[in-house]
């Protein structure tokens, strides 16, 4: 998928999913990255929209620690779905490199 694009995965069979103890609600950080689409199927609770931003900025450096950069440009992208499917969130990390010489 396109860097950029709102589109949303298609539909997933995902009930909604909201904590029933306290009645955040669930959120699904889906991964795209050279390998394709990584669905996030069980999704987290998160009390607020920044603690939800932040886990997904969090992750991205260790995605990139995981991954074979192959190429001179590498973009992981988590982009983040509520509990009915429409994204709310989206970050990216750009890895660049190039010889000198």
């Amino acid at each position: 998928m396109a860097h950029g694009t709102t589109s949303s995965p298609p539909n997933l069979g995902l009930e909604s999913l909201t904590d029933s103890r306290n009645n955040m609600p669930r959120y699904f950080l889906d991964l795209y990255n050279g390998d394709g689409l990584t669905v996030d199927r069980e999704g987290q609770v998160f009390d607020t929209r920044e603690r939800l931003r932040r886990e997904a900025i969090r992750i991205l450096p260790d995605i990139v620690r995981d991954e074979i950069l192959e190429g001179d440009r590498t973009a992981i992208t988590v982009k983040v779905r509520d509990e009915n499917g429409r994204q709310v969130f989206e970050a990216s990390l750009v890895v660049s490199s190039g010889w000198c010489d």
